[in-house]
């Protein structure tokens, strides 16, 4: 024997997937007569003959790793699968893992066909149609897996083993046809073999059919259910069914035996072995290595993900060329890195980048085929290993790649072990939304992977566009004579292909940059981020607003210029009277510079206050009297307020100080003789008003906000949608709220009426519509909250006729509800705004109607307002990719002049970009989004705690600094659930040891009480939950997804016993399958022990006590509904849904009977 020593970790790798790749490999040494083995922890190469070709030897280099762990693996398992004798063959026999895992996917949805694997080949030549269906009859022969059927039985999946049979096949011509309706006729064909479902518990799980499309061309499709099949599978049978349809035309046997061991033998062999000991470590591995993972991927979504997973395929192409392949080979090599390594770390650093998430899980299929008795075998063997990247802060991608070469080296030691035990084991939460873990997947393919040879005939395998896919989105990349393949494959019900695309391009200028400079950190690889939005505009362009009202008011003196109820200010008044107080103002001192407290209620005089202290040349603060008197006391000292103006009801709630006092009477006369002019106040970049905010700590800061800003977007909106004639606005926001700036000046600063809201029909939304109507407003805002409600108000009506122009926003807003107003209302123009406080009310606008939008989407926020720039950075500051997500910065004539005496906020939240002259002010908006294909913005969350709850904008981290505060509170989190108008705060605590003792119920009604003598009611959370720690994960950061789930108002905390006979009896059936007392009918079937296999049992037997099938309630409802009390609500209803079929049934044959003459 000869041997050329071990193998050094360097040359040409030529097989990219990590497992399937190297069972390639040992096969092209084994017909070489190439032996190879593990010594030292080298790899050896032995040979008798001539040595191993110098293509060979670079491949073996070039898969030196992967060898090195198949080959141990091996050794673990090398001891012999005994095949089952054949009496014990007939009978039923336990499904493996991944078996019972397609069962339980096939139970799931009863009308999906996602885990059909269709091949369609397109032959042209001779075809023996019997002698292909003999062959096919050969192959299924060969293989057990293809003529077995699957049982479920309380719970346990078994497959039985038929005799072989003929495959029935179905042939159709449509030679007859024009081409173009041939070509449709083999779409609708490959459409519907994607769509049929196998019955797998009549079986086989094999069908084939074929198309005869003109003299001597044909379609052959056929259709093989994942559960009996998989991809090294299909090489095989394509391979054989070549083979044998060779030999029954020659009239001969197939050359090649048939397996010695079969699928239920590695079945029968696996169970046997049992979890082992090796078995806990390698389990133990997969424990750790998924300690805390994200269970869903936060790519943006193009639509709302529906509550049933469905598998609606899309597919779109991207090639590297043969040059750049071989300088990517090097370039892996360079690293000591097999290609799989080195495009898995790209993809995962793609996936950072569109995500802005740092911790990324990524499926990836191995063939599972770790024992050599299992080369030739048809059977689910394929195993799915969960690839989780770690991108901690903004390592160079070498560094990356090395990390993740002893991630994947690790991950392919530990293959063995099932995906689903890992998903049960783990308790990872299953979804009928989604796939456990991993929804996106990466695989690199053999060249010519299922290939079909028909002697006498050219095929070709035809592509299927529409093939059901299993992920949201997969990558599979395949190397051919032309280079590297990438086929992207995506759920088209969550994706666009213009969003796919994008993201594709994106992914080929990464591999472009990382081949050019690894060494680069990954972020600042970035593709082509997004263009910047709209160029800047002076501020010196624009006038200040109170110059804006004074002209409207020398146009329309007579003019109604403010009403609310009977009371009614003309321009001319409400000028004066502004007038007026700015002199009495400057003379207290409040001129250029400084800040005016307006503790008012919603009046006349309280736009009196606001126009006068314009006047006076300062800035005006709103402290709204609904918020508590403590929080409203703490604004007027941190804000330094010159003078505070109030109304005789609210004189003496807050303590002045040093600064004057101001009341504002009902009628207060105008002075005698106008007051003289104020002194010219020219400058438009000077502060018009000071808005707070709520803090991170718990501290409320004042945004100061220029004139200029707000004059620009009042402009901006003009331009969008213009108002024809007198017209009446309305003010209805609440006054700390910013927009009441836009619907004060929209109105004053154009000659409008402002119509005050009357208090009592602000918050109904009945009310209000009607008070609209008769008021005659043209221009308002409406609440996201009431937009349903208003649609309900104007549909089939002549309600709504008046309203000229809406602003929207606040927060996330279906396009349905704008739809049906804008559909009632063809003369309306809905503006759907979005913008924080520090960039002047709106920074994007988005008139709806510009751009096509489906109705189950929420309406995007939009493109800049004029003047103002948006930036969209990722998470280390460098620019997003057109589409990817990444946090908003907006720059402009729009921002804020900054924090009333806060320059150290002003230096976190402010920032510069560029150098030098070329050097732009912006503002880190906190808010996440994307540019959407169609150029307008998304807006997608928070990156940080801060949210919007009914308009109001709420950082959690002050409701945590506000419960922590509380005597007995010793940790606390709050979040914001939901969305829409059905959006709430709730809040988790953890109670002092002392406070334990008090009933849960009580404990809760006294944090809310004590919180709303120190919070607004807005920021008070809906429900609070008592809990005995936080989950962290390993980085210290909250675990949402740990947090139990939080009912609305919670009573109390511990078991809740049946309350009737049905929960009663589903509760025993709940701790027979579990094994457990201590639950109630609240507890959550997977929290309490749970798992896969158990909620089948657990469906088997609810069917057999109701007396109910398998089309009436099954998995899926346990998964929706996995606490007694939710699932006796989906039994009810399958209950009912069977009486009345029955009673159906009943009628039918009682019509029948007299329509026979029996009565």
């Amino acid at each position: 024997m000869r041997t050329d020593g071990t193998l050094p970790p360097s040359g040409e790798r030529s097989a990219p997937e990590p497992t399937s790749g190297v069972q390639a490999l040992l096969r092209r040494c084994l017909d070489e007569g190439i032996r190879i083995s593990v010594a030292g922890g080298e790899l050896r190469v032995h040979f008798d003959g001539a040595p191993p070709s110098a293509g060979l030897l670079s491949a073996l280099r070039g898969h030196k790793s992967e060898l090195l762990l198949h080959l141990a693996a091996h050794a673990r398992r090398g001891e012999r699968i005994d095949r089952l004798d054949d009496a014990s063959r007939v009978v039923r026999r336990p499904a493996s893992p991944a078996q019972r895992r397609m069962a339980l996917l096939d139970q799931l949805d009863r009308q999906a066909a996602a885990y059909n694997m269709v091949a369609a080949y397109l032959v042209r030549g001779e075809i023996d149609r019997t002698a292909l269906r003999a062959a096919l009859d050969d192959v299924v022969e060969r293989h057990e897996a293809l003529r077995s059927r699957y049982q479920t039985v309380d719970g346990e999946v078994w497959q039985i083993v038929v005799p072989p049979f003929a495959l029935e096949w179905e042939y159709d011509d449509v030679s007859a046809l024009a081409p173009a309706q041939r070509e449709l006729e083999l779409s609708r064909r490959l459409e519907r073999e994607n769509a049929r479902r196998f019955d797998l518990e009549r079986g086989p799980p094999i069908r084939a059919s074929a198309l005869r499309l003109g003299d001597g061309v044909e379609a052959i499709f056929l259709g093989i259910h994942h559960i009996a099949c998989d991809g090294r599978s299909v090489e095989i049978l394509t391979r054989e069914l070549g083979e044998c349809y060779a030999a029954r035309r020659a009239g001969a046997a197939i050359g090649r035996p048939a397996p010695r061991v079969q699928y239920i033998d590695f079945c029968h062999w696996l169970d046997r072995k049992g979890e082992d000991e090796s078995w806990a470590h390698r389990f133990a591995y997969w424990s750790s290595q998924l300690e805390s993972v994200p269970h869903l991927h936060s790519l943006p979504l193009d639509r709302a993900r529906p509550p049933k997973q469905t598998h609606a395929g899309g597919k779109l192409y991207r090639r590297m060329g043969p040059e750049r392949l071989a300088h990517l080979k090097r370039k892996s090599q360079a690293h000591d890195a097999t290609m799989f390594m080195f495009l898995q770390t790209a993809f995962s650093v793609l996936l950072g980048l569109y995500s802005n998430e740092r911790d990324i899980v990524v499926a990836t299929p191995v063939a599972g085929r770790l024992h050599g008795d299992l080369e030739d075998t048809v059977g689910l063997f394929v195993n799915t290993l969960a690839l989780r990247t770690r991108i901690d802060g903004n390592p160079p991608f070498a560094e990356l790649l090395a990390a993740n070469k002893a991630m994947i080296e690790r991950a392919l030691e530990h293959q063995d072990v099932p995906f689903d035990a890992v998903i049960d084991r783990l308790r990872i939460p299953r979804s009928r939304a989604h796939g456990p873990l991993a929804q996106v997947a990466f695989a690199l393919q053999n060249v010519g992977e299922g290939e079909l040879a028909l002697i006498g005939a050219e095929v070709e395998r035809l592509d299927n566009p529409t093939e059901p896919v299993k992920f949201d989105l997969q990558l599979l990349a395949q190397e051919d004579p032309d280079g590297l393949r990438l086929e992207w494959h995506y759920n088209r019900d969550l994706f666009a292909q213009a969003s796919v695309a994008r993201m594709a391009d994106s992914f080929m200028q990464l591999l472009e940059s990382v081949l050019e400079r690894s060494d680069a950190p990954v972020f600042s690889l970035a593709p082509a981020p997004a263009p910047v939005s709209d160029a800047a505009v002076a501020a010196s362009a624009f006038e200040r607003l109170e110059t804006m009202f004074e002209r409207a008011a020398r146009a329309t003196p007579e003019r109604i210029a403010v009403a609310m109820e009977d009371r009614r200010l003309s321009y001319r008044e409400l000028d004066r009277r502004a007038t007026d107080l700015a002199a009495r103002l400057r003379a207290c001192g409040a001129g250029p510079g400084a800040v005016v407290a307006l503790h008012m209620r919603p009046s006349p005089e309280t736009i009196v206050a606001v126009l006068g202290t314009l006047k006076a040349g300062a800035a005006y603060l709103p402290l709204d009297p609904i918020h508590p008197q403590a929080r409203l006391q703490a604004i007027y000292e941190d804000s330094g307020a010159a003078v505070l103006l109030t109304q005789p009801a609210l004189a003496g709630r807050i303590d002045a100080g040093r600064g004057e006092r101001i009341v504002l009477e009902r009628d207060d006369a105008p002075a005698s003789a106008p007051s003289p002019p104020a002194p010219a106040a020219a400058d438009p970049h000077a502060p018009a008003y000071v808005i707070y905010t709520s803090g991170t700590t718990g501290t409320p800061k004042g945004v100061v906000v220029a004139h200029a800003g707000l004059a620009n977007l009042l402009q901006r909106m003009d331009e969008l949608a213009p108002l024809a004639g007198p017209w009446n606005g309305s003010l209805w926001s609440s006054f700390g709220f910013d927009v009441s700036v836009y619907e004060i000046f929209s109105a004053l600063c154009r000659g409008g009426t402002l119509d005050i809201v009357p208090e009592a029909v602000r918050l109904d939304p009945e009310r209000l519509f009607q008070w609209m109507e008769e008021r005659r407003i043209a221009s308002a805002f409406i609440h996201a909250g009431y937009l349903e409600r208003f649609a309900e108000h104007v549909r089939g009506g002549g309600a709504g006729q008046r309203l000229q122009r809406t602003l929207i926003g606040v927060e996330p807003i279906a396009v349905a509800h704008v739809a049906a107003i804008a559909g009632n209302l063809p003369n309306l123009r809905v503006i759907n705004g979005y913008g924080p406080t520090e960039t002047t009310v709106c920074c994007t606008l988005f008139p709806f109607g510009r751009t096509a939008l489906a109705a189950d989407e929420y309406l995007p926020i939009g493109q800049a307002v004029r003047g103002l720039q948006l930036r969209v950075f990722n998470g280390a500051g460098a620019p997003a990719p057109a589409g990817a997500v990444g946090e908003l910065y907006v720059g402009g004539v729009g921002l804020a002049l900054g924090y009333l005496r806060r320059p150290e906020l002003d230096r976190d939240r402010f920032v510069a970009a560029g150098e030098g002259d070329g050097a732009v002010r912006l503002y880190r908006t906190g808010d996440l989004v994307r540019w959407r294909a169609d150029g307008e913005l998304e807006f997608l969350g928070r990156a940080d705690e801060q949210v919007k709850i009914r308009g109001f904008r709420i950082e959690l981290g002050e409701v945590r600094a506000r419960l922590c505060q509380l005597a007995e509170v010793s940790e606390a989190v709050a979040l914001a659930l939901g969305q829409g108008e059905h959006r709430r705060l709730v809040a988790y605590v953890v109670l002092k040891p002392e406070a334990d003792a008090s009933p849960a119920a009580d404990t809760v009604a006294k944090l809310r009480q004590d919180l709303r003598r120190l919070l607004p009611e807005y920021m008070v959370p809906a429900d609070i939950a008592v809990i005995e720690r936080i989950p962290l994960n390993a980085n210290g950061k909250l675990q949402r997804d740990a947090l139990p789930h939080i009912c609305a108002n919670p009573a109390g905390t511990g078991i809740v016993a049946a309350r009737d006979a049905t929960e009663a009896e589903l509760l025993a059936l709940w701790k027979e399958v579990l094994a457990v007392q201590d639950i109630g009918v609240a507890d959550d079937f997977f929290a309490a022990g749970g798992n896969s296999l158990l909620a089948t049992r657990l469906v088997g037997r609810v069917r057999a006590q109701f007396g109910l099938d398998q089309s009436e309630i099954g998995l899926g409802e346990v998964l929706e509904h996995p606490t007694v009390q939710g699932f006796a609500h989906a039994l009810a209803d399958a209950l009912a849904m069977r009486a009345s079929r029955s009673k159906a049934r009943h009628l039918q044959a009682l019509q029948g009977e007299m329509e026979e003459g029996v009565f």
